[in-house]
């Protein structure tokens, strides 16, 4: 990866050498946590353009895709169009320390902090 400043502007600024200076080591510090933009580059390149058959049954995408430590987002409105189907299964597979993000609450939600509960031993989970 490039470091440093990239721009001529740095010769004739009045911005501290100090403030340059601490742009610069973090620029040189810098970490990805996922691909490069060199490597993300490779493989669209190496990618298979042709129509491919991307269709799995949920326990298959939940087997494939879901991870401990996941941020997973809910959609649906309470009760309304909430996927139970794939939370059921996301329970059944018993990740563990998710992040749910969701709008409102609705039972995928309780399922999934429940089980939570039951792993951790919570002393907020309910017996019964």
């Amino acid at each position: 990866m490039l470091t440093g400043i990239n721009s001529k502007i740095t010769e004739i600024t009045q911005v501290d050498k100090e403030i340059l200076d601490r742009q610069r080591a973090r620029k040189e510090n810098f970490e990805y946590w996922g691909a490069t933009p060199d490597q993300a580059r490779a493989a669209a390149v190496g990618k298979v353009k042709g129509l491919v058959d991307k269709r799995m049954s949920l326990e298959e995408a939940v087997g494939k895709y879901v991870k401990d430590g996941m941020n997973i987002g809910i959609g649906g409105f309470v009760n309304t169009r909430v996927p139970t189907a794939i939370v059921w299964n996301i329970v059944k597979k018993g990740a563990r320390d998710l992040t749910l993000s969701f709008q409102s609450n609705s039972i995928c939600c309780e399922w999934l902090a429940r089980r939570n509960d039951r792993e951790s031993r919570s002393p907020f989970s309910q017996e019964g």
